[in-house]
């Protein structure tokens, strides 16, 4: 998976973290982050990266799952639908490593439609010591803002950048998905090519609330009978409309 294409129709790297630790340091941050919060104790399991991807569940509350990689870094992945960066600055905080969030997410609205994403091109680098804003470092990101292309960058430089990506005269050309890969691999990274993900995986989900069921939560009670919701909503407006 080395292409913009192969990215796209992929949306389970649209949002991606890693950090500069191993999968053991990085499950222990987790845990005792998450352990506090109500989560259960980690999962610890082998597989690819595709079966490993499925324990995303959407729908099923806050889960996030960590992957060893080659070259000293580990990936974070979180439900899928949007960037890791609490859980990436929590770890790199905690085991005072480097951090990277990467987005890549599709430029699919225009006008007349509505439906679709807002396209985004990011880089973010979180220090392993303090920086002005907590520990983010370089940060760099071209975000199309409701139908406004917009860039915005903070810290110095890496000496990986190109300072003729920036002079691109159309906004959303400064910094493409080529770029975002570029610096990547600079740090070690391979994000979008699969065999740079191990088998070692920590999965972290929270403990289950007693509650209703899911057949209990869909039926509600009026005069002692139990009705299903969708029933109730079509009976009250099917009785409004006669």
């Amino acid at each position: 998976m080395a292409n913009r294409e192969e990215v796209i129709l992929n949306r389970e790297f649209w949002y991606l973290g890693f950090v500069n630790c191993g999968l053991q340091d990085a499950t222990r941050a987790m845990r005792d982050w998450l352990i506090p919060q109500g989560f259960q104790m980690p999962v610890i399991f082998d597989a690819d990266l595709s079966s490993a991807l499925t324990r995303l569940a959407p729908g099923e509350g806050p889960q996030s799952l960590l992957i060893e990689c080659r070259n000293g870094w580990t990936a974070v992945f979180d439900e899928l639908d949007e960037p890791p960066s609490q859980i990436v600055e929590n770890i790199t905080q905690r085991v005072r490593c480097r951090g990277v969030v990467a987005t890549c997410v599709p430029n699919t609205i225009s006008k007349g439609k509505n439906t679709g994403t807002w396209g985004a091109t990011q880089f973010l680098l979180y220090e392993d010591h303090p920086t002005e804003f907590r520990n983010l470092g370089r940060s760099i990101n071209v975000v199309n803002m409701c139908g406004k292309w917009e860039i915005h960058l903070s810290e110095d430089p890496l000496p990986a950048e190109n300072p003729d990506w920036f002079r691109a005269r159309a906004v959303r050309n400064r910094f493409t998905f080529r770029h975002l890969t570029s610096l990547l691999e600079s740090l070690g990274i391979h994000a979008y090519d699969k065999s740079f993900y191990t088998k070692n995986c920590a999965y972290f989900a929270p403990r289950p609330i007693e509650g209703p069921t899911a057949a209990e939560r869909g039926k509600v009670k009026i005069n002692g009978v139990s009705i299903e919701r969708g029933a109730m909503i079509v009976s009250y407006y099917g009785n409004h409309n006669e």
